[in-house]
């Protein structure tokens, strides 16, 4: 009997994961993002009210990361390449910390970018950024880690796998062959 239980807490708890489902690459999102339905794979927690400003010019306005612990989590399947996004402090100042991380695995995260006053993110405009993710990630996060003074802008997100490669052939062939309806005994 208690092997049937430990089985079925097991399914209950794939289930329960699988529910949340994960993004296909490319994964792309421009918002809205405080309160509306993220694609497949996409979940946040704690984004303040969305900021009126569109960042990249496509979809909705920029997520507003307003307190420390903040982000933003996207799960793919897939190999990827890189991530970029469309990023700018609002009144952000101080000992603050943003990051951006990967993870094989959705618990152990390894930074791909920190930002802090070693390395800001404008206040005046936004800015776009792209960085190299390792093949074996399988998560990207960004993470408000320690708010000082001011708020991160987030936009645009887009995580890219390998492109697809070019195929030539060679000699050229014809594009239309002949079709018959005929069928003979």
């Amino acid at each position: 009997m208690r092997v049937h239980q430990v089985i079925g807490a097991i399914c209950g708890c794939l289930v329960g994961v699988s529910a949340f489902g994960q993004a296909s690459l490319p994964t792309f999102y421009s918002g809205p993002w405080n309160g509306a339905t993220l694609p497949s794979g996409w979940t946040q927690k704690g984004l303040g009210k969305d900021y009126s400003t569109n960042y990249d010019g496509e979809g909705g306005p920029a997520a507003k990361f307003d307190g420390s612990g903040d982000w933003l989590k996207i799960s793919f399947s897939g190999k990827p390449e890189t991530v970029s996004y469309w990023a700018q402090g609002n009144s952000l100042s101080g000992d603050y910390t943003f990051k951006v991380q990967e993870s094989a695995n959705g618990s152990t995260w390894s930074d791909v970018v920190v930002y802090n006053t070693a390395n800001p993110i404008p206040n005046n405009k936004p800015a776009q950024y792209t960085n190299s993710l390792l093949a074996s990630s399988r998560y990207v996060q960004f993470i408000y880690v320690t708010k000082a003074t001011g708020n991160v802008g987030l936009d645009g997100v887009h995580v890219k796998g390998p492109a697809l490669p070019n195929i030539a052939f060679n000699p050229p062939g014809t594009t239309n062959a002949p079709v018959s309806n005929e069928f003979t005994m």
